[in-house]
């Protein structure tokens, strides 16, 4: 194996590699020549290097317990690289029951003020990244165990 720009690689010699790239937003055409028992092939890849530390990203527990115990007590999605976040929880009917644009406070598992019975509900979660995309991810259940 023999990756070029050599520069570039760790080990320029060998099957698996580590890149080193910089400038964000340039695209990179790195060329691979294989020469395995005299079968030589070669290939072109263009990579195009990102910022991967201002990908926006969301990831929905799948259930929460507010019962007082102390532990999984309310429903907060797990968010990284957001200017702006909105979390929407309806009951079966489809009625806005809840609703937060601050990701460190999740849904505690009230309406009005009132604990909402065990079950099932639906959210929506959404946010603006650090990379200017906004993110939507489809509407996802949630179950609400006491």
């Amino acid at each position: 194996y023999t990756w070029s720009p050599s520069s570039i690689f760790r080990a320029p010699n060998t099957q698996t590699q580590q890149v080193i790239l910089d400038g964000i937003g340039k695209t990179v055409q790195v060329i691979l020549n294989v020469n395995d028992n005299n079968c030589i092939d070669e290939d072109t890849l263009n990579i195009l290097i990102t910022d991967c530390s201002k990908t926006p990203n969301i990831v929905p527990p799948t259930a929460f317990s507010p019962n007082g115990d102390g532990r999984f007590e309310t429903f907060t999605p797990y968010t990284d690289n957001l200017s702006q976040y909105k979390l929407m929880i309806f009951n079966r009917w489809g009625e806005r029951i809840a609703e937060s644009s601050d990701p460190s406070r999740g849904w505690d598992g009230t309406a009005n003020g009132q604990e909402v019975p065990t079950g099932v509900y639906v959210y929506i979660v959404e946010g603006l990244g650090l990379d200017g995309k906004y993110i939507t991810l489809p509407p996802g259940i949630v179950s609400v165990v006491k």
